[in-house]
């Protein structure tokens, strides 16, 4: 009985917060992560470049990938032999380059030709919602990559970090002065 009366009171505790503690609350979450979206978008980041990598690495493994899904009428053309060979080494050195942080922008520029393939000709006549969501990840996924395109490396990238080596260091030719 005496746990029933505790869990009751802990109920009605929660239900009549004060609104002031819920501001303080906020305004505590605000101020730890709201500094830090940055970092948040970084791992965002870093998380979509392994993934790329790994999916890079499943086309160069999986032989279904070059051989089935590319054809037309039992017979592979050039393109399709050529996009058989730059979609796993796009995925693979876009991915480990946006997991990384380094030349982020070109490397999400990269993957934008592939994945927006994939939404419109490979995903979207299969329909939303299938069983494997393939269309809804494609694009969420190509959004990702327009994001980061246009963001670019956050704090936790090698592109910062050159950005700050070339900031610390003298010009080596001396400025002329007018």
């Amino acid at each position: 009985m005496k746990n029933s009366n505790h869990a009751t009171s802990r109920n009605q505790a929660s239900s009549e917060r004060d609104p002031e503690e819920e501001r303080d609350f906020a305004s505590s979450v605000q101020e730890t992560f709201g500094n830090r979206a940055d970092y948040f978008l970084d791992v965002v980041r870093i998380y979509l470049g392994i993934g790329l990598f790994a999916k890079g690495i499943q086309f160069l493994v999986n032989s279904d990938f070059a051989g089935v899904s590319l054809m037309q009428d039992g017979k592979m053309d050039l393109m399709m032999s050529i996009m058989s060979h730059y979609i796993p080494l796009a995925h693979i050195a876009g991915g480990a380059l946006l997991a990384a942080g380094l030349i982020t922008r070109f490397a999400a520029l990269a993957q934008l030709p592939i994945l927006v393939g994939a939404v419109f000709f490979v995903h979207l006549p299969q329909g939303m919602f299938t069983r494997g969501q393939t269309f809804e990840f494609a694009l969420l996924v190509t959004f990702l990559l327009v994001v980061f395109m246009l963001a670019g490396g956050g704090p936790l990238s090698l592109d910062r970090y050159f950005e700050r080596k070339r900031a610390d260091r003298p010009d080596a030719l001396p400025q002329h002065q007018n």
